[in-house]
């Protein structure tokens, strides 16, 4: 199985299950990946308005990678046999910007984003990822080539930016077998993961 390396996975101790980490992925696979969306973003079949599918096969090593990690870090994940690998696109600019707080209870129980390209943009927030736990809203700000992974439960949104370039970020989903709260536990997170106060 093919993946790309990462960094230490990191979380916040204010909210522990939203864990992070940064992809070792070369300037020329980073580069026909944003090709890849970028040709496909206008003609594609949008999922819920958002996001489109990405067919190009480029983005199996990217699934591959969210899947080792979390088993890195919960062990085995009794994935379903019907669980659907695919990578989606969420593409937006400063004029094309939509979205919505939401979950993914229906659709997976462990959801990723990987950021293939974060715009410039010094203004407060531009590009993050909002998140709620415990009635707290944090904000994520990532850097290129940053995958976060989080329960299926948490609500989250991207935010908006200021930049006439594309904010692209790569949605992952599992669907597994067991709870949610027998696979994705503190316990394993404190760990297997780096706390950062």
């Amino acid at each position: 199985m093919h993946y790309y390396k990462h960094k230490e996975i990191e979380f916040h101790v204010d909210n522990p299950n939203f864990l992070f980490t940064q992809l070792t992925v070369d300037s020329h696979t980073k580069d026909q990946m944003k090709t890849v969306i970028e040709n496909e973003q206008d003609t594609a079949n949008y999922h819920g308005g958002y996001t489109f599918e990405i067919e190009d096969k480029l983005f199996e090593k990217l699934y591959n990678t969210f899947t080792v990690i979390c088993e890195e870090i919960f062990g085995e994940l009794h994935i379903f046999e019907y669980n659907r690998r695919k990578c989606w696109a969420n593409v937006y600019n400063c004029d094309s910007y939509r979205s919505n707080l939401h979950h993914h209870l229906r659709t997976s129980t462990i959801n990723s984003v990987f950021y293939l390209n974060i715009p410039a943009d010094d203004s407060l927030n531009s590009s993050g990822l909002r998140t709620i736990y415990n009635n707290n809203e944090y904000i994520f700000l990532p850097d290129e080539l940053d995958l976060v992974i989080m329960p299926s439960w948490m609500p989250h949104e991207p935010l908006p930016h200021n930049s006439k370039e594309n904010r692209i970020a790569i949605n992952m989903e599992l669907q597994c077998g067991k709870p949610i709260n027998d696979i994705y536990a503190l316990t394993k997170i404190y760990e297997k993961c780096k706390i950062i106060i």
